[in-house]
Protein backbone atom coordinates (compact mmCIF):
# COMPACT_ATOMS: atom_id res chain seq x y z
CA UNK A 1 0.00 0.00 0.00
CA UNK A 2 2.86 2.04 1.22
CA UNK A 3 5.37 1.77 -2.61
CA UNK A 4 1.06 2.48 -4.94
CA UNK A 5 1.14 5.68 -2.76
CA UNK A 6 4.87 6.46 -3.56
CA UNK A 7 4.80 5.55 -7.28
CA UNK A 8 1.16 7.83 -7.33
CA UNK A 9 3.10 10.77 -6.29
CA UNK A 10 5.83 9.76 -8.57
CA UNK A 11 3.97 9.53 -11.52
CA UNK A 12 2.02 13.03 -9.88
CA UNK A 13 4.98 14.78 -9.78
CA UNK A 14 6.17 13.76 -13.34
CA UNK A 15 3.03 15.09 -14.50
CA UNK A 16 3.60 18.56 -12.95
CA UNK A 17 7.01 18.62 -14.42
CA UNK A 18 6.12 18.08 -18.15
CA UNK A 19 3.05 20.81 -17.76
CA UNK A 20 5.50 23.29 -16.04
CA UNK A 21 8.60 22.34 -18.59
CA UNK A 22 6.74 22.01 -22.40
CA UNK A 23 4.75 24.61 -23.84
CA UNK A 24 1.34 23.43 -25.54
CA UNK A 25 0.92 24.43 -29.16
CA UNK A 26 -1.45 23.28 -31.53
CA UNK A 27 0.08 21.56 -34.65
CA UNK A 28 -1.97 21.48 -37.97
CA UNK A 29 -3.78 18.53 -37.20
CA UNK A 30 -5.79 20.30 -34.47
CA UNK A 31 -4.05 18.51 -31.76
CA UNK A 32 -2.10 19.22 -29.00
CA UNK A 33 1.72 18.62 -29.42
CA UNK A 34 4.61 19.39 -26.53
CA UNK A 35 7.64 21.39 -28.10
CA UNK A 36 10.31 23.08 -26.88
CA UNK A 37 10.77 26.28 -28.97
CA UNK A 38 14.53 27.45 -30.35
CA UNK A 39 14.42 31.05 -29.90
CA UNK A 40 15.42 33.39 -33.14
CA UNK A 41 16.43 36.68 -32.39
CA UNK A 42 16.10 39.15 -35.91
CA UNK A 43 17.57 42.79 -34.97
CA UNK A 44 16.07 45.67 -37.11
CA UNK A 45 18.14 48.54 -37.44
CA UNK A 46 15.15 51.04 -38.87
CA UNK A 47 14.82 54.66 -38.71
CA UNK A 48 12.36 55.45 -35.68
CA UNK A 49 13.78 59.15 -35.49
CA UNK A 50 14.45 61.82 -37.55
CA UNK A 51 14.25 61.33 -41.65
CA UNK A 52 11.71 58.50 -42.67
CA UNK A 53 10.84 57.93 -39.14
CA UNK A 54 7.28 56.40 -40.93
CA UNK A 55 8.77 54.35 -42.65
CA UNK A 56 10.62 52.76 -39.36
CA UNK A 57 7.07 52.58 -37.69
CA UNK A 58 5.76 51.05 -40.43
CA UNK A 59 8.38 48.29 -40.54
CA UNK A 60 7.95 47.85 -36.77
CA UNK A 61 3.77 47.26 -37.51
CA UNK A 62 4.24 44.57 -40.10
CA UNK A 63 7.30 42.84 -38.68
CA UNK A 64 5.07 42.52 -35.73
CA UNK A 65 1.96 41.19 -37.51
CA UNK A 66 4.03 38.43 -38.65
CA UNK A 67 6.21 37.48 -35.50
CA UNK A 68 2.27 37.33 -33.95
CA UNK A 69 0.93 35.19 -36.93
CA UNK A 70 4.43 32.58 -37.19
CA UNK A 71 4.73 32.73 -33.03
CA UNK A 72 2.07 29.94 -32.31
CA UNK A 73 2.47 27.75 -35.35
CA UNK A 74 6.19 28.41 -35.82
CA UNK A 75 9.07 25.55 -34.80
CA UNK A 76 11.09 28.87 -33.55
CA UNK A 77 9.83 31.32 -31.54
CA UNK A 78 10.65 35.32 -33.15
CA UNK A 79 11.73 37.77 -30.99
CA UNK A 80 11.96 41.11 -32.66
CA UNK A 81 14.60 43.72 -31.20
CA UNK A 82 14.65 47.27 -32.78
CA UNK A 83 17.42 50.37 -32.61
CA UNK A 84 16.85 53.72 -34.20
CA UNK A 85 19.15 54.13 -36.94
CA UNK A 86 18.17 57.71 -36.78
CA UNK A 87 19.01 57.67 -40.92
CA UNK A 88 22.62 57.88 -40.19
CA UNK A 89 25.30 55.23 -41.12
CA UNK A 90 27.20 55.43 -38.08
CA UNK A 91 24.82 55.62 -35.41
CA UNK A 92 23.57 52.05 -37.40
CA UNK A 93 27.03 50.89 -37.19
CA UNK A 94 27.22 51.40 -33.38
CA UNK A 95 23.41 49.48 -33.60
CA UNK A 96 24.63 46.41 -35.52
CA UNK A 97 27.45 45.65 -32.95
CA UNK A 98 25.54 45.79 -30.10
CA UNK A 99 22.82 43.44 -31.72
CA UNK A 100 25.37 40.99 -32.79
CA UNK A 101 27.72 41.53 -29.53
CA UNK A 102 24.80 41.66 -26.74
CA UNK A 103 21.70 40.81 -28.43
CA UNK A 104 22.88 37.47 -30.06
CA UNK A 105 21.34 37.61 -33.27
CA UNK A 106 20.84 35.38 -36.14
CA UNK A 107 19.35 37.78 -38.97
CA UNK A 108 19.24 41.85 -39.18
CA UNK A 109 16.57 44.13 -41.16
CA UNK A 110 17.96 47.43 -42.38
CA UNK A 111 15.84 50.21 -43.91
CA UNK A 112 17.66 52.82 -46.60
CA UNK A 113 20.48 52.28 -49.11
CA UNK A 114 22.90 54.58 -46.68
CA UNK A 115 22.52 52.44 -44.29
CA UNK A 116 23.00 49.34 -45.91
CA UNK A 117 26.19 50.64 -47.81
CA UNK A 118 27.29 50.96 -43.87
CA UNK A 119 26.37 46.88 -42.70
CA UNK A 120 26.34 45.49 -46.04
CA UNK A 121 30.57 44.42 -45.00
CA UNK A 122 30.21 43.86 -41.41
CA UNK A 123 27.05 41.43 -42.28
CA UNK A 124 28.98 39.30 -44.93
CA UNK A 125 32.36 39.22 -42.37
CA UNK A 126 29.95 37.96 -39.35
CA UNK A 127 27.99 35.28 -41.80
CA UNK A 128 24.61 37.53 -40.65
CA UNK A 129 22.02 37.38 -42.69
CA UNK A 130 20.33 40.91 -43.48
CA UNK A 131 17.79 41.83 -45.32
CA UNK A 132 16.99 45.20 -46.21
CA UNK A 133 13.48 46.24 -46.74
CA UNK A 134 14.34 49.68 -48.39
CA UNK A 135 17.49 50.13 -50.79
CA UNK A 136 16.82 50.48 -53.94
CA UNK A 137 20.22 51.54 -54.78
CA UNK A 138 22.78 49.95 -57.46
CA UNK A 139 25.41 48.51 -55.33
CA UNK A 140 23.28 46.22 -53.40
CA UNK A 141 23.44 43.95 -56.48
CA UNK A 142 27.44 43.63 -55.14
CA UNK A 143 26.36 42.22 -51.98
CA UNK A 144 28.29 39.72 -51.18
CA UNK A 145 26.91 36.23 -50.08
CA UNK A 146 24.96 37.04 -46.86
CA UNK A 147 23.15 40.25 -47.85
CA UNK A 148 19.58 40.19 -49.59
CA UNK A 149 17.09 42.92 -50.47
CA UNK A 150 12.84 42.97 -50.92
CA UNK A 151 12.49 46.46 -52.39
CA UNK A 152 12.82 46.72 -55.84
CA UNK A 153 16.03 48.18 -57.57
CA UNK A 154 16.10 51.79 -59.18
CA UNK A 155 17.55 50.70 -62.14
CA UNK A 156 14.39 48.02 -62.61
CA UNK A 157 11.87 51.40 -61.78
CA UNK A 158 13.39 53.20 -64.38
CA UNK A 159 13.01 50.97 -66.85
CA UNK A 160 9.58 51.02 -66.44
CA UNK A 161 8.80 54.77 -65.61
CA UNK A 162 10.90 56.50 -68.12
CA UNK A 163 8.80 55.68 -71.36
CA UNK A 164 5.88 56.75 -69.54
CA UNK A 165 7.72 60.15 -68.61
CA UNK A 166 8.35 60.53 -72.38
CA UNK A 167 5.39 59.89 -73.27
CA UNK A 168 3.75 63.25 -71.12
CA UNK A 169 7.00 65.10 -71.45
CA UNK A 170 7.66 65.22 -75.10
CA UNK A 171 10.26 67.40 -76.09
CA UNK A 172 10.36 69.23 -72.80
CA UNK A 173 12.84 69.43 -70.62
CA UNK A 174 13.25 67.18 -67.16
CA UNK A 175 14.77 68.17 -64.43
CA UNK A 176 15.39 66.02 -61.44
CA UNK A 177 15.53 66.91 -57.74
CA UNK A 178 16.74 64.02 -55.39
CA UNK A 179 17.73 63.28 -51.85
CA UNK A 180 21.53 63.68 -51.66
CA UNK A 181 21.87 59.98 -50.34
CA UNK A 182 23.18 56.65 -51.80
CA UNK A 183 19.36 56.25 -53.24
CA UNK A 184 19.40 59.64 -54.61
CA UNK A 185 22.82 58.89 -56.61
CA UNK A 186 21.14 55.58 -57.78
CA UNK A 187 18.04 57.65 -58.94
CA UNK A 188 20.18 60.36 -60.57
CA UNK A 189 22.45 57.56 -62.50
CA UNK A 190 19.55 55.37 -62.83
CA UNK A 191 17.13 57.58 -64.02
CA UNK A 192 19.39 59.63 -66.56
CA UNK A 193 20.56 56.66 -68.25
CA UNK A 194 17.28 55.69 -68.99
CA UNK A 195 15.65 58.84 -70.03
CA UNK A 196 18.65 59.43 -72.58
CA UNK A 197 17.87 56.21 -74.32
CA UNK A 198 14.09 57.34 -74.46
CA UNK A 199 15.40 60.95 -75.74
CA UNK A 200 14.12 62.58 -72.43
CA UNK A 201 15.86 65.98 -72.70
CA UNK A 202 16.60 66.32 -69.09
CA UNK A 203 17.48 69.90 -67.30
CA UNK A 204 18.75 70.99 -64.06
CA UNK A 205 19.67 67.71 -61.73
CA UNK A 206 20.10 69.10 -57.65
CA UNK A 207 20.06 67.02 -54.68
CA UNK A 208 18.97 68.34 -51.48
CA UNK A 209 19.85 67.25 -47.59
CA UNK A 210 17.69 65.54 -45.51
CA UNK A 211 16.54 68.32 -43.22
CA UNK A 212 15.78 70.44 -46.45
CA UNK A 213 12.35 72.32 -46.09
CA UNK A 214 13.21 75.20 -48.63
CA UNK A 215 12.77 74.56 -52.40
CA UNK A 216 12.08 77.71 -53.25
CA UNK A 217 15.13 78.50 -54.76
CA UNK A 218 15.34 75.16 -56.60
CA UNK A 219 11.87 76.18 -58.40
CA UNK A 220 13.10 79.63 -58.91
CA UNK A 221 15.71 78.15 -61.21
CA UNK A 222 13.53 75.91 -63.25
CA UNK A 223 10.67 78.33 -63.57
CA UNK A 224 9.28 78.94 -67.51
CA UNK A 225 6.01 79.97 -69.16
CA UNK A 226 5.57 76.26 -70.03
CA UNK A 227 4.56 73.40 -67.24
CA UNK A 228 7.80 72.69 -65.03
CA UNK A 229 8.49 68.91 -65.07
CA UNK A 230 10.48 67.59 -62.45
CA UNK A 231 11.32 64.14 -61.03
CA UNK A 232 11.93 63.90 -57.45
CA UNK A 233 13.41 60.86 -55.10
CA UNK A 234 12.89 61.79 -51.55
CA UNK A 235 9.69 60.63 -49.47
CA UNK A 236 6.19 62.22 -49.02
CA UNK A 237 7.42 65.16 -46.87
CA UNK A 238 9.72 66.48 -49.22
CA UNK A 239 7.54 65.86 -52.51
CA UNK A 240 4.69 67.66 -50.57
CA UNK A 241 6.35 70.71 -49.83
CA UNK A 242 7.94 71.30 -53.55
CA UNK A 243 4.23 71.22 -54.64
CA UNK A 244 3.31 73.52 -52.09
CA UNK A 245 5.87 76.15 -52.56
CA UNK A 246 5.62 75.53 -56.13
CA UNK A 247 1.85 76.50 -56.13
CA UNK A 248 3.01 79.48 -53.82
CA UNK A 249 5.01 80.62 -56.41
CA UNK A 250 2.36 80.44 -58.82
CA UNK A 251 4.56 77.64 -60.88
CA UNK A 252 2.68 75.08 -62.42
CA UNK A 253 4.38 72.19 -61.74
CA UNK A 254 3.81 68.63 -63.11
CA UNK A 255 5.85 66.19 -61.07
CA UNK A 256 6.86 62.54 -61.35
CA UNK A 257 8.16 60.88 -58.25
CA UNK A 258 10.06 57.48 -57.90
CA UNK A 259 8.24 54.78 -55.58
CA UNK A 260 9.39 55.91 -52.55
CA UNK A 261 8.86 59.48 -52.75
CA UNK A 262 4.95 59.55 -53.21
CA UNK A 263 2.85 57.40 -51.10
CA UNK A 264 3.14 58.07 -47.61
CA UNK A 265 0.88 59.57 -45.21
CA UNK A 266 2.69 63.17 -45.15
CA UNK A 267 2.10 64.22 -48.94
CA UNK A 268 -1.47 63.85 -48.55
CA UNK A 269 -1.66 66.47 -45.26
CA UNK A 270 0.82 68.56 -46.87
CA UNK A 271 -1.05 69.15 -50.62
CA UNK A 272 -4.93 68.82 -49.19
CA UNK A 273 -6.90 71.35 -51.39
CA UNK A 274 -4.15 71.65 -53.68
CA UNK A 275 -4.95 69.50 -56.40
CA UNK A 276 -1.24 67.91 -57.29
CA UNK A 277 -0.72 67.14 -60.62
CA UNK A 278 1.51 63.84 -59.93
CA UNK A 279 2.34 60.70 -61.13
CA UNK A 280 4.38 57.57 -59.97
CA UNK A 281 5.15 53.32 -60.39
CA UNK A 282 4.36 51.50 -57.26
CA UNK A 283 5.22 47.97 -56.96
CA UNK A 284 1.90 46.96 -55.01
CA UNK A 285 -1.49 47.06 -55.30
CA UNK A 286 -3.42 47.91 -52.47
CA UNK A 287 -6.95 46.96 -54.40
CA UNK A 288 -5.32 43.78 -55.16
CA UNK A 289 -8.24 40.60 -55.17
CA UNK A 290 -5.01 38.53 -53.73
CA UNK A 291 -6.57 36.68 -51.10
CA UNK A 292 -2.85 36.79 -49.20
CA UNK A 293 -2.42 40.56 -49.32
CA UNK A 294 -6.54 41.36 -49.04
CA UNK A 295 -5.69 39.21 -45.59
CA UNK A 296 -2.88 41.35 -44.59
CA UNK A 297 -4.82 44.01 -44.80
CA UNK A 298 -7.24 43.25 -42.86
CA UNK A 299 -5.16 42.10 -40.22
CA UNK A 300 -3.25 45.68 -40.01
CA UNK A 301 -6.39 47.79 -40.05
CA UNK A 302 -7.81 45.63 -37.27
CA UNK A 303 -4.44 46.27 -35.31
CA UNK A 304 -3.62 49.82 -35.90
CA UNK A 305 -7.24 51.05 -37.44
CA UNK A 306 -5.49 52.34 -40.47
CA UNK A 307 -4.44 51.37 -44.48
CA UNK A 308 -1.54 50.04 -44.78
CA UNK A 309 1.23 50.69 -47.57
CA UNK A 310 3.72 49.07 -49.06
CA UNK A 311 6.61 49.70 -46.36
CA UNK A 312 4.82 47.60 -43.74
CA UNK A 313 3.98 45.01 -45.90
CA UNK A 314 7.51 44.21 -47.34
CA UNK A 315 8.29 43.93 -43.50
CA UNK A 316 5.63 41.43 -42.68
CA UNK A 317 7.39 39.78 -46.01
CA UNK A 318 10.54 39.59 -45.16
CA UNK A 319 9.99 37.55 -41.83
CA UNK A 320 7.94 35.31 -43.12
CA UNK A 321 10.89 35.16 -46.13
CA UNK A 322 13.33 34.38 -43.21
CA UNK A 323 10.58 31.52 -41.35
CA UNK A 324 10.06 29.83 -44.70
CA UNK A 325 13.75 28.60 -44.88
CA UNK A 326 14.40 28.44 -41.08
CA UNK A 327 11.57 25.82 -41.38
CA UNK A 328 13.05 24.00 -44.46
CA UNK A 329 16.63 24.21 -43.17
CA UNK A 330 18.71 24.00 -39.80
CA UNK A 331 22.00 25.49 -41.31
CA UNK A 332 22.57 28.57 -41.88
CA UNK A 333 24.72 28.13 -45.29
CA UNK A 334 21.50 26.26 -46.17
CA UNK A 335 19.00 28.73 -44.91
CA UNK A 336 21.24 31.02 -47.22
CA UNK A 337 21.09 28.86 -49.92
CA UNK A 338 17.53 28.99 -49.87
CA UNK A 339 16.90 32.82 -50.12
CA UNK A 340 18.99 32.65 -53.06
CA UNK A 341 16.91 30.18 -54.94
CA UNK A 342 13.58 31.96 -53.52
CA UNK A 343 11.13 31.92 -56.50
CA UNK A 344 7.83 32.50 -56.96
CA UNK A 345 7.12 33.33 -53.05
CA UNK A 346 3.30 34.58 -52.22
CA UNK A 347 3.43 37.79 -49.71
CA UNK A 348 1.59 40.28 -48.70
CA UNK A 349 2.41 42.79 -50.84
CA UNK A 350 3.26 40.83 -54.20
CA UNK A 351 5.37 37.70 -55.71
CA UNK A 352 8.82 37.66 -54.74
CA UNK A 353 11.60 36.24 -57.27
CA UNK A 354 14.76 36.83 -56.03
CA UNK A 355 17.67 36.77 -58.78
CA UNK A 356 21.00 35.47 -58.72
CA UNK A 357 22.36 38.72 -57.18
CA UNK A 358 19.56 39.00 -54.13
CA UNK A 359 17.44 41.27 -56.12
CA UNK A 360 13.98 41.07 -55.83
CA UNK A 361 12.09 41.29 -58.97
CA UNK A 362 8.65 42.62 -59.17
CA UNK A 363 6.03 44.11 -61.25
CA UNK A 364 5.33 48.06 -61.23
CA UNK A 365 1.96 49.56 -61.52
CA UNK A 366 1.38 53.39 -62.30
CA UNK A 367 -0.62 55.42 -59.63
CA UNK A 368 -1.78 59.16 -59.32
CA UNK A 369 -3.50 61.40 -56.55
CA UNK A 370 -7.23 62.29 -56.85
CA UNK A 371 -9.21 63.91 -54.02
CA UNK A 372 -6.41 63.35 -51.37
CA UNK A 373 -6.64 59.58 -51.94
CA UNK A 374 -3.84 57.68 -54.20
CA UNK A 375 -5.28 55.75 -57.07
CA UNK A 376 -4.17 53.24 -59.79
CA UNK A 377 -3.53 54.57 -63.23
CA UNK A 378 -2.28 51.26 -64.68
Amino acid sequence: MANRKIWFGIIILVILLLAITFVELKSFTGRTINLEKKIIKVGLIIPLTGTSADAGEFIRRGSTIAVEELNPRSKSKYELIFEDSAYDPKKAISSYNKLINEDKISFVITYASSIAAALMPLANENKVIMIDSGSQSDFISRRGDYVFRTQTSVKDEAEFFSPIIRSIVGNELLNILTINTEYGQSVIEDYSSELKLNKVNIGLIEKFDSKETDFRTFLTKINSNNPVYVLIGGNGKFSGLLIKQAKELGIDLRLFGTSTSIERGEFIDITSNLNPSVIYPYQYDSESSIQLIKDYRKKYFNKYGKENELISAIAYDSIKMIDYCVEKNSDKSQIRGCLDDLKDFKGASGTYNLDSEGNVKKQFILKTVKNGKFERLI
